[in-house]
């Protein structure tokens, strides 16, 4: 018996199908029969009593010459009279010649979209699955409304999956700005607590540095007080070498007056008393002019050491003062610092809290988005219906 029609299933066909949807349409369309477009219409009433089929492709040799839809066929064969005009007539008179045809690539929704927009006594015919210029499968309408529901499904999966992941990434920013928050905030603390104490150093430095200069002024006014008592002393010695010349002046004089006191006899007796008390009187003087004048000198030496001992003092308490100005100005720049560190922090938290409030509008939006994604699927597929 020759073989009228010829099968091809898909289990042995291999398609490259990376999508979902492709996926989807290779594994819902349906195995494509074909029959030789010069068979009679008995030929193929015979075969489809043991198959079932919706769809037959019309061949001639290496190519297709059209489609059959079964239901189609029935109607004319069951017309008045077509049994009998059609029964031994060739089948290709049933063939429509322009199969709406696609890869396995085109979206569903575009399938769809085209079969519907075909002409009112086509609109219910199959849609054929090509792979390299060759058909591998056929799809009916209803074929097509059962993958427009598995698309959705597909759909609202990778939505819902979709949204789940936001919605862990929001949360996982939500916990990062809350420590960011905590974060800012214990270092305002911190930086407030720096400032404070930074201020207060500062405070301290001002006042060593006033106590300092005061001090400073004071050594200077006793630099003063010692250089004019040196002054005094000097003036006491030139004083002092003055009265040990006249004294010495004044010995020579006596000396002389008792020499010619001798020589008048009596009657210079009374002058030489006198030359001698005065003799005398100039001795205790030059005696006591030399101790004058050790204790000028000793008092001297004190104060050229005291004076040295000042200019020393007086040379430290200045570099004193400069560190100390140098402190306070390093005091006056960490404070200032920490004071821009706590600006930041503020403004730190402030964008923080705008973070946060945005994150919350986002799980807000994520929750209402995945309760409407269901009710957009069932829409979508209603609309195809």
């Amino acid at each position: 018996m020759v073989s009228l029609v010829t099968v091809e299933t898909n289990k042995h066909l291999k398609f490259t199908s990376d999508s979902q949807e492709s996926q989807l349409i290779q594994k819902t369309m349906r195995t494509i029969h074909r029959m030789d477009a010069y068979k009679v219409s008995a030929n193929l009433v015979d075969y489809l009593k043991s198959s079932k089929t919706e769809c037959i492709v019309i061949e001639e040799p290496f190519h297709h010459q059209g489609y059959i839809m079964i239901n189609h066929f029935y109607q004319k064969m069951g017309s008045r009279f077509g049994f009998s005009l059609f029964i031994n007539r060739p089948i290709h008179i049933f063939a429509k010649k322009n199969p709406l045809v696609f890869t396995l690539n085109h979206p569903v929704s575009e399938i769809i979209s085209q079969a519907l927009q075909r002409e009112e006594k086509d609109k219910f015919d199959a849609v054929f699955i090509e792979v390299n210029s060759l058909l591998v499968g056929y799809l009916t309408m209803t074929d097509l409304m059962e993958l427009s529901a598995s698309v959705q499904d597909l759909i609202r999966a990778d939505q819902q999956a979709y949204l789940t992941q936001l919605e862990a990434h929001v949360q996982t920013i939500e916990e990062d700005v809350q420590q960011v928050e905590q974060t800012s905030f214990q270092g305002q603390d911190t930086a407030g607590a720096i400032g404070k104490r930074a201020e207060k150093s500062r405070d301290f430095m001002t006042e060593m540095i006033i106590h300092a200069k005061s001090q400073w002024l004071d050594m200077e006014e006793q630099q003063r007080t010692v250089t004019k008592l040196n002054e005094k002393a000097k003036a006491i010695t030139t004083a002092l070498n003055t009265i040990e010349m006249i004294t010495d002046k004044v010995n020579i004089l006596s000396l002389n007056a008792t020499i010619e006191a001798a020589r008048a006899g009596e009657a210079g007796k009374g002058f030489a008393v006198v030359a001698k008390e005065v003799r005398a009187l100039a001795v205790e003087t030059k005696l006591a002019t030399k101790i004058i004048q050790t204790d000028v000198h000793e008092t001297t030496n004190v104060i050229a050491q005291t004076t040295t001992q000042q200019h020393q003092s007086q040379e430290k308490m200045n570099q004193f003062r400069q560190k100390l100005m140098s402190t306070n100005e390093e005091f006056s720049a960490l404070h200032e610092e920490v004071t821009q560190v706590s600006q930041m922090l503020k403004n730190m938290a402030k964008q923080a809290d705008a973070v946060k409030q945005c994150s919350d509008e986002s799980m807000s939006f994520i929750r209402s988005l995945r309760e409407a994604t269901s009710n957009n699927v069932v829409n979508t597929g209603e609309t195809f219906l």
